[in-house]
């Protein structure tokens, strides 16, 4: 991919779940960027937490993407927190 198309710069940020829990959105965000790119995150207290994870339930992804989503990902850039 080229450096300057915008695609390339899309895929270079990670994106959170907050506000955006539904299936629409995310699977438009996971073709775009791969899941890789998607942290869980939520808006506490606007959103709660149990419905930013229903929605990441309900939305189409497999268990090891939930899984990269939820943890995985963040870990690549807070190194410090995994145990």
């Amino acid at each position: 991919m080229e450096l300057n198309s915008r695609l390339y710069h899309v895929k270079r940020f990670f994106y959170d779940t907050a506000g955006a829990a539904n299936a629409i959105q995310l699977q438009t965000l996971k073709m775009l960027t791969g899941t890789s790119q998607i942290v869980y995150g939520t808006d506490f207290p606007f959103f709660s937490a149990p419905a930013t994870s229903t929605g990441l339930d309900l939305s189409g992804f497999s268990a090891d993407e939930l899984r990269a989503i939820n943890r995985e990902n963040a870990l690549k850039f807070l190194p410090r927190l995994a145990v």
